[in-house]
């Protein structure tokens, strides 16, 4: 059988405080409870329930009344009261009173509504002679009830549920967490919910560390140790007196690597920012990140493999529906790394028009042809090599006016019509009449070259309609629709 309440007449077992062990506090609640010392010695472990402490005896009241704790923390002096009490509190609802006193009479009843529950206390009871001067006196007996309004109080959530581990090839070496398996799993509150699709708050390390300041189940104080592993904050939690322990972490871990670490990198990658940017507002904000080699090891590890796999899947479904098609047409160009001759990489990308998908992209490099002026010749037949190696059947070609892919598709490809694109012709018609303009007495050919341009694409656009939508200048209308119209 568990303990009871010692107080007489209290059969409570539930929110039972342990007498102090401390001499001197020790007596002062024997004495405030009508107790001997000599019945209750130090090694007897004997309990006061909540119901005889008044409101201000703990430390966490409030908490308990809005429903965010389900134990009460009692203050180090605080002394219990036998009397009747004026405040108990409810795991889950806000606790009202419902005071009846009944003045001049002989009895007062105090009634809690809780959680569902109503409780009476018992009345107190008064001596004889008491009673017979209060029968004396001419009190009428009336009776007067306060009564507040019930307020509900937030309701503890279910305990998560375990969904299926995502997979990772690669561990990271940078930690290793020791801890049960379901502390390790634990990775949502929904089984259908992934951990990149988790809604992240900003918490303040004191305001967390709060939640585990007291035992849970005898409500004392624990020591607490934290570890933190880049954006994982690992907290164990240990009471002395109850023996409790557990083991919580801020994030779930999947193979030895902290989901939210990942998925940093990954933010970082996928947006096109700088490792070195996002370091320096995470250190302005006072939030845990992750160190630099740790941010290059998991993008050469994961992400970037993970980038070039997906870009696999989506090319082959790419292809697949240019052969479906037919004969595609094709726009070419490309980007390097620095603009003029000076460049060290160079990316061709190829581009179905008529479905504006990018369906491939080379990366050259200057030193494997030469110089820089060739690489946009060497992606470009890698590209159409591979397109034509996988089927696609190629009718039309845009590309700009480079010497080198214009020698090759005459002298290489005459099967295929090659057309250049007019964005690149207004280029450099443009380029011509700010150099003319520069000349002595010939600056009023610059107040024309806007004109000029947009009559350029104004003609190719007549000739389009005029065309019935087919030939040279419909593919290269079609091309950039980004062009100003007149």
């Amino acid at each position: 059988m568990g303990r009871r309440c010692s107080v007489a007449g209290c059969n409570s077992t539930a929110g039972l405080h342990s007498i102090p062990v401390d001499l001197e506090i020790r007596c002062q609640w024997l004495h405030a409870l009508g107790l001997e010392v000599r019945d209750f010695p130090p090694n007897v472990k004997a309990g006061v329930c909540n119901l005889h402490f008044t409101r201000d005896c703990f430390d966490n009241a409030v908490e308990v009344e809005m429903g965010f704790s389900k134990h009460l923390a009692l203050k180090s002096d605080a002394v219990p009261n036998a009397a009747t009490p004026a405040w108990t509190p409810s795991p889950q609802r806000c606790l009202v009173p419902k005071i009846t006193r009944e003045i001049g009479c002989q009895t007062e009843s105090v009634t809690y509504i809780t959680a569902g529950v109503q409780a009476n206390v018992k009345p107190i009871r008064r001596s004889k002679a008491t009673q017979a001067r209060m029968a004396n006196r001419s009190v009428s007996c009336d009776t007067v009830t306060l009564m507040e309004p019930f307020t509900e109080c937030p309701e503890a959530t279910s305990t998560p549920i375990k969904r299926k581990r995502c997979e990772v090839s690669t561990d990271d070496s940078s930690y290793h967490q020791v801890g049960s398996e379901s502390t390790m799993n634990s990775t949502s509150i929904s089984k259908d919910v992934f951990p990149h699709e988790v809604t992240k708050y900003i918490v303040y390390e004191d305001k967390l560390l709060e939640l585990f300041k007291r035992c849970p189940v005898c409500t004392r104080s624990c020591v607490v140790s934290r570890t933190t592993i880049g954006t994982l904050l690992r907290v164990k939690q240990h009471c002395a007196h109850c023996h409790y322990a557990r083991d919580w972490s801020s994030q779930p871990v999947v193979n030895n690597i902290p989901a939210g670490n990942l998925q940093l990198c990954a933010a970082v990658l996928f947006t096109g920012s700088s490792f070195c940017q996002i370091s320096k507002f995470l250190d302005a904000f006072k939030i845990q990140g992750i160190s630099e080699p740790c941010f290059h090891k998991h993008q050469a590890k994961l992400l970037i493999p993970t980038i070039n796999w997906q870009w696999k899947i989506m090319q082959d479904d790419l292809i697949e529906k240019a052969i479906a098609d037919g004969a595609v047409t094709l726009g070419g160009d490309m980007r390097a790394d620095s603009p003029g001759h000076s460049a060290k990489y160079g990316s061709y990308t190829m581009m179905d028009l008529r479905a504006n998908r990018v369906i491939d992209i080379q990366l050259v490099q200057s030193n494997e042809v030469g110089n820089s002026q060739r690489m946009e010749k060497e992606g470009f037949e890698r590209s159409l090599s591979l397109l034509e190696q996988r089927g696609v059947v190629i009718q039309s070609l845009v590309t700009d006016r480079h010497t080198g892919v214009q020698k090759f598709m005459r002298e290489q490809k005459k099967d295929i019509r090659h057309y250049f694109d007019p964005w690149h012709m207004g280029k450099g018609l443009g380029k011509k009449m700010d150099a003319l303009s520069k000349g002595k007495g010939l600056q009023d050919v610059g107040l024309w070259r806007k004109s000029v341009v947009n009559h350029l694409f104004l003609v190719c656009n007549i000739i389009n309609i005029w065309g019935g939508g087919s030939g040279q200048v419909e593919l290269c209308s079609e091309s950039h629709s980004k062009h100003p119209q007149p």
